[in-house]
């Protein structure tokens, strides 16, 4: 009944985040979806990271 949503990945993510102090920087591989996955990493480290402790370079 209901489908198992891995098996619906279209490509992995290819990225890194690296900060000095509290800067923090997202670098990601370009491709037709990369406006949406670097939005997707942002919200999830932002969710973990806390708004307030850092900011993006």
């Amino acid at each position: 009944m209901y489908n198992d949503l891995r098996d619906f990945r279209i490509e992995e993510y290819e990225f890194t985040i690296t900060g000095k102090g509290n800067k923090v920087t997202l670098t990601y591989k370009s491709g037709p979806m990369s406006g949406i996955d670097k939005g997707i990493i942002r919200h999830h480290f932002e969710l973990g990271a806390g708004k307030e402790n850092f900011e993006w370079a």
